[in-house]
């Protein structure tokens, strides 16, 4: 996960408690001057892995740090002062997205995936996913290039590539507002994506979106299918899907038998 962190200008002391408690969470702090945000972080009793990040260092920086964000580890980025810019956030993320090693669409889907989880460089974000749709089957022609499913063969790497990257362009078409464009995208997600669980996440997206659209039975049963009850989020899915459930139908009574429904 990476936090993007507002840090103070001047008074050490203006600086809200959701970033301190970012930068005391995180694996890493990313910074452009160590000195100078090591000196926030003392002061707040913080203490934090600081690496720096600038514009002389952050294309090699940016390379060697995403397979720590893929792998799960907390990243919080900080400026000396102030918010990162977005300007220099987009010209880091099209240095990764551009490296020529034929993972271009590859990586084109996670940082979509990411900028949207953190309401970043929305526009960018959508760019980046059906840049990533439009090279979807030179992406996926050779063996082996889905690292994470390597025994998938041509048809099934390319129906796991396009699952998720039209669930990533689904998702931040809704964040950005254009609710039915999300639909028609996650529509396609859930159609081509394979039995999976990544399928389920695609499909409670859906069913997030016909909601907003105001399709609230279709959304129910797109929420119901999507629903793992051994999952670290089942209990407050669970409640979501209560709660529209009882507005379409008056009451809970069914809903059990088809949530233990395969």
């Amino acid at each position: 996960m990476l936090a993007v962190c507002a840090t103070p200008i001047g008074n050490l002391e203006d600086v809200t408690l959701r970033v301190l408690r970012e930068l005391a969470e995180a694996d890493l702090v990313l910074c452009e001057d160590t000195r100078h945000t090591r000196r926030l972080l003392e002061r707040h009793g913080i203490r934090a892995r600081l690496r720096s990040y600038h514009e002389h260092n952050e294309a090699a920086r940016t390379a060697e740090l995403m397979p720590r964000l893929q792998g799960g580890e907390r990243i919080a980025l900080v400026s000396d002062a102030g918010l990162p810019g977005i300007p220099e956030l987009l010209r880091a993320v099209t240095q990764f997205t551009t490296l020529d090693d034929g993972r271009q669409p590859f990586r084109m889907v996670w940082v979509s995936r990411k900028l949207t989880e953190n309401n970043l460089a929305l526009d960018a974000a959508e760019q980046l996913a059906r840049r990533a749709l439009a090279m979807a089957d030179a992406a996926t022609e050779p063996n082996g290039s889905m690292r994470d499913a390597p025994l998938l063969d041509r048809e099934g790497r390319r129906a796991v590539f396009m699952g998720r990257a039209y669930d990533a362009l689904g998702w931040v078409q809704f964040k950005k507002g254009n609710t039915a464009a999300a639909v028609e995208s996650l529509l396609k997600s859930v159609e081509v994506y394979p039995q999976s669980g990544e399928r389920k996440a695609a499909m409670w997206h859906l069913a997030v979106a016909m909601q907003e659209a105001g399709d609230n039975r279709r959304a129910l049963d797109f929420y119901i299918a999507s629903y793992e009850p051994e999952a670290p989020t089942a209990g407050v899915r669970r409640a979501q899907i209560e709660a529209l459930y009882r507005k379409v139908n008056g009451s809970l009574t069914g809903l059990e038998e088809k949530l233990k429904q395969p």
